[in-house]
């Protein structure tokens, strides 16, 4: 299993619940819930944690290492310097909708863009709630991403 994989898997389980859904690898098992807002909704996250990951490697410093959200409150910062009075009052749902063309695929590196253009998504889905609260931290999936450091391009 890539490393992408199994951060996407954590995703899920951690996700799933909040839209009174359960994971199950096996797409045959019946699913319940808002399942396929559950899948978009990880999705990004899976998006997030790959660009908040690959961006901490060019821009943290010893004195800040754009933990958790910071990594994406910072690249605003640097797409948008004059809205700085209102960066730490702004949603997730905002920063993802200024941040979008940021957080396409095209902008990760080819080994994760291989891996969530596998993912299928039904689009006919009616999207992210944001209303909910999640069991996912932004940034949690550091250590995951890491196991992958030294892998092999496949």
């Amino acid at each position: 299993m890539s490393v992408y994989a199994k951060l996407f898997t954590d995703i899920q389980k951690a996700v799933f619940p909040a839209y009174n859904s359960e994971f199950a690898e096996n797409s045959l098992v019946k699913k319940e819930g808002n399942h396929d807002s559950a899948k978009i909704h990880s999705y990004l996250f899976l998006l997030l944690e790959i660009i908040i990951y690959e961006y901490r490697k060019k821009h943290a410093t010893i004195f800040e290492p754009l933990k958790g959200d910071k990594a994406l409150k910072h690249l605003f910062f640097t797409r948008y310097p004059s809205l700085l009075q209102v960066l730490n009052s702004l949603p997730l749902e905002s920063l993802v909708f200024a941040l979008l063309k940021d957080l396409s695929p095209e902008n990760l590196p080819q080994q994760a863009r291989n891996y969530v253009n596998e993912i299928k998504l039904n689009k006919d889905s009616s999207g992210i709630d944001w209303s909910l609260k999640v069991n996912w931290n932004l940034g949690s999936g550091e250590q995951t991403l890491k196991m992958g450091e030294n892998l092999p391009e496949i």
